[in-house]
């Protein structure tokens, strides 16, 4: 986390300990914006491109595109860790002469977030902060999806089964089919049909301004995900533009209760049940992730109450029971506080987050359900207790229950997630290996994973693949999921007074207005 002062737009005077940190050019003509204030202030030598020169620091940004600015920034931070006497105020480089943007070079400085004696510039922390977030949300939905495809294979199946088939570990690989693909279920199909909903319905407010809360168009989106499962003519509503493509036509045991609760959407029909099946719980991830990224733009309208019950509505237009779509209450507030923090963060501090979270139930539904939120609450608090004891991961989850109900789903991911805070694989791997539902809990416990510990993190250690395998190119949807994310993190782009003047706003218009997948290589 950067806690610390930023680079004051104009430096005049500098301090003993203080550095200039400028941007410059390989020759070291230092003939110009933050150089020439260098030269002439700070002690910069012309004709040295690189590195420390009297009182400054010398970036090269003049000799090609960020990947070329790249191992000068690492150098230079490697420089500051070994001088930590030293306090470096970066200025803006490359985002005056050389012409960049702050959204092309803060990411360089990434790793200078940790670095105590580097101070950034304002606009570079709050580009870095958006570009983290984005990537925890990719995180969350490809981890998401990677915990359900794991999980899918052995969902039927006992642990005695599990473990015999795959070894004293349970299975730790993705099973692949003969594409070598590792296949996701149903939670990741309404988890995309979840976040396309709500995607619409945010653009059709900007576009025609009569749009209502995004989750409130989740609903027409789960019909569309019924059509793909039924192939029923009557529920092709085009509301989304997944609704077309062949690889969501896949039947991976879709559950009743969301089947049955699309089939009187369809009809026009009050939904009924008494359900508490984990079929809403899988899918309410997007809408923690939407929020997460306008927040961190500053643009939310959320309160956390409001927040925890558009997470609750999301898994209640299909499963009425209160222990159905309380826990998706839970989940949509403990993603939405996880996100901007780091992982070191979050594993410092993750019964605190637990217990915020938790609170939340004392607010939202105003008195109603005040059993169920006791249970829920109880129930949570022991899988913190057992998350933090000497119990075996199977015994554990043995006693939380095997997941087929929403608080149970939410209780072994959570318990998974806290006793396993240091590893995602060893966190999704326990989420799995257990008698009940397996890809649900394996799904929900990697939203949560990939939420702390982000895509670059889990692409970079290729979670459960072999060696000559990529996650991307194993997952199935994968191109889908991250085409979703990245929406999620940007919001909608285009509105009905600003023209659709650049690729990125078409394809947005085509993508949630037309309902066409543009971007998308459809097989």
């Amino acid at each position: 986390m950067y806690n610390r002062r930023f680079t004051p737009e104009k430096i005049q005077t500098l301090n003993q300990n203080e550095i200039f940190v400028f941007g410059s050019n390989l020759a070291g003509a230092h003939g110009g914006g933050a150089a020439r204030i260098a030269v002439n202030c700070f002690g910069a030598i012309w004709g040295q491109g690189v590195g420390l020169q009297g009182q400054c620091y010398a970036i090269p940004t003049m000799h090609g595109g960020v990947e070329a600015i790249q191992p000068f920034v690492d150098e230079f931070i490697e420089f500051a860790k070994r001088h930590t006497k030293l306090t470096f105020l970066v200025t803006r480089i490359g985002c005056g002469i050389a012409g960049f943007k702050d959204r092309d070079i803060a990411p360089l400085f990434k790793e200078a977030l940790k670095i105590e004696n580097i101070i950034l510039p304002k606009s570079f922390v709050d580009c870095i902060t958006k570009h983290r977030i984005s990537d925890y949300i990719r995180g969350c939905l490809m981890a998401g999806a990677a915990g359900d495809a794991l999980g899918y294979e052995v969902e039927f199946m006992s642990r005695g089964a599990i473990l015999s088939r795959f070894g004293e570990q349970g299975i730790t690989k993705f099973a692949l089919d003969s594409k070598g693909n590792a296949l996701i279920s149903d939670d990741t199909q309404m988890t995309l049909f979840t976040a396309n909903g709500m995607l619409m319905g945010l653009t059709r407010g900007y576009m025609r301004g009569i749009g209502g809360r995004p989750e409130t168009y989740v609903d027409g989106a789960y019909i569309d995900w019924y059509y793909t499962q039924t192939k029923n003519p009557k529920a092709r509503l085009k509301h989304t533009w997944l609704c077309d493509l062949p690889e969501m036509a896949k039947l991976r045991a879709p559950g009743n209760t969301c089947l049955n609760a699309c089939e009187s959407m369809l009809r026009g029909e009050q939904v009924v049940n008494k359900s508490k099946g984990c079929g809403g719980i899988m899918r309410v991830a997007p809408m923690a992730l939407l929020i997460a990224g306008y927040t961190s733009r500053g643009k939310t309208t959320y309160s956390i109450v409001e927040l925890a019950e558009a997470g609750g509505e999301i898994a209640e237009c299909t499963h009425k029971h209160p222990l159905g779509f309380l826990p998706a209450s839970l989940l949509t507030v403990l993603l939405y506080k996880v996100l901007p923090m780091s992982p070191k963060q979050v594993r410092m501090e993750i019964d605190r987050i637990v217990a915020e979270t938790l609170n939340i139930l004392d607010t939202i539904y105003q008195d109603k359900y005040a059993n169920e939120k006791r249970y829920l609450k109880e129930l949570t608090e022991i899988a913190v207790r057992m998350a933090h004891s000497d119990i075996s991961d199977a015994d554990a989850i043995r006693q939380i229950g095997e997941g087929w109900v929403a608080e149970e789903t939410w209780a072994i991911a959570l318990f998974c997630a806290i006793r396993h805070i240091d590893s995602v694989e060893d966190a999704i791997i326990a989420s799995v290996n257990h008698d009940g539902d397996s890809d649900s809990t394996g799904s929900v416990c990697g939203n949560i994973m990939g939420a702390i510990y982000g895509y670059e993190y889990i692409k970079e250690r290729n979670i459960f693949c072999s060696k000559d395998c990529k996650l991307e190119d194993t997952l199935e949807l994968s191109e889908i999921i991250l085409a979703i994310a990245n929406d999620l993190s940007t919001g909608c782009i285009i509105s009905e007074y600003n023209p659709i003047d650049t690729p990125e706003k078409r394809q947005w218009y085509d993508r949630y207005c037309e309902m066409k997948p543009a971007g998308i290589k459809c097989q």
